[in-house]
């Protein structure tokens, strides 16, 4: 790190016109100075774009979209016009308390191997206005958190969910130069993803400093309903596989351990243990029964005799795969719209599940259907 190093401030902007002011101006007003503050406007259709315009801070340095191309793209565009040795990223529609980037500097400065720092979050309404507990998010307590090593954090993000929050960011641009940018396929866990990748080489630390005020309004792209609900399972699915895929042999021992003498040696070897770990898995029904079926998956990927050879029967398989179902009972089946991002609904195991109660969903769907005819 050197001495006095310029910081490139990201902010992605979508119609945010009744935010975007206090959020730029809240970077601005930071009492470390030494900024370049990136701008990409994706394409809004409200006023942001003349809201922007009005700042004349020679720091900034504002791009508009000519066509709106998704959050993760309009932040990658962004991340290749950032000069900075740091990067932070702000939400068009948060707000900084003015001592986030120097505090957070000083942690940098006492640590090494550390690739980013998080902080807590307050919770505050479309003006500004901190929210009452009552009026705050259910998963209001999901970004204060303790800090532990990487390899901890990789297994509990993986087995829980996101639990960093991505707008409080001050991270080394070297970080984005060795485990690439943003997935724009993904919508409502493309940090998750990235700090699945990020992890598997740097360290992190989270200050317990509540240093971002998190609007909380009608338009955010995490609020709960039936689509954002299912497709945060699908994503994380998605991301597990990934992840599972690229891990060294050394982080997934180091996380999740292994059940054999010595099973570094090998691909096979790893990939036998990526399964009977997800197929072992215990936690949230819908994250088990998404953990169980990807084991199934990768453990068929093995030669039969192999398996065999491993200590792991077709009789024990036949149970593994009768235990439950991931396409059975979950938010996707019956329209459920309480599968959170941040949480996991508890819904009954197929082996739970009465046939009545299949029957009824049954008939539901065909009556749903029917309606739509």
């Amino acid at each position: 790190m050197t001495d006095n190093p310029l910081i490139s401030v990201l902010i992605p902007s979508y119609n945010h016109a009744p935010f975007i002011e206090a959020a730029v101006n809240s970077v601005l007003e930071q009492t470390y100075q030494r900024l370049q503050v990136v701008i990409v406007d994706d394409a809004s259709s409200d006023a942001s774009q003349q809201l922007i315009r009005s700042f004349s801070d020679e720091r900034i340095v504002f791009r508009l979209l000519a066509a709106n191309v998704g959050a993760c793209e309009a932040m990658n565009i962004g991340l290749s016009m950032c000069e900075g040795e740091f990067i932070a990223v702000c939400n068009s529609d948060d707000v900084w308390i003015p001592q986030k980037l120097e505090r957070q500097l000083e942690v940098f400065s006492a640590a090494t191997n550390l690739g980013a720092v998080f902080s807590d979050v307050e919770w505050i309404d479309d003006f500004g206005r901190p929210l009452a507990k009552k009026q705050a998010p259910a998963f209001h307590a999901v970004f204060k958190q303790p800090n532990r090593s990487r390899f901890a954090w990789m297994k509990d993000l993986i087995e829980k969910g996101n639990s960093l929050c991505h707008p409080s960011i001050l991270i080394r641009r070297e970080v984005y130069d060795r485990v690439g940018t943003y997935n724009n396929f993904y919508r409502q866990l493309p940090d998750l993803d990235m700090w699945m990748r990020v992890l598997q080489h740097y360290d992190i630390f989270v200050m317990p400093e509540k240093l971002v005020s998190f609007r909380i309004h009608n338009s955010n792209t995490s609020r709960p309903n039936p689509t954002t609900s299912n497709r945060s399972i699908n994503e994380h699915r998605l991301i597990l596989r990934s992840f599972l895929r690229d891990i060294s042999p050394d982080n997934f021992y180091a996380s999740f351990g292994f059940t054999s003498i010595a099973p570094l040696n090998g691909t096979n070897n790893l990939k036998y243990e990526v399964a009977q770990y997800l197929l072992k898995f215990r936690g949230g029904e819908v994250f088990e029964r998404m953990f169980n079926q990807l084991g199934s998956e990768i453990l068929l990927e093995l030669p039969q005799d192999e398996i065999l050879a491993r200590g792991t029967s077709a009789h024990a398989f036949h149970q593994y795969v009768g235990r439950n179902s991931a396409w059975i009972g979950t938010s996707g089946l019956d329209g459920d719209e309480n599968l959170l991002g941040f949480g996991q609904r508890l819904t009954p195991t197929l082996s739970e599940t009465r046939t009545i109660d299949l029957v009824k969903t049954i008939l539901r769907r065909i009556r749903s259907r029917v309606k739509a005819i």
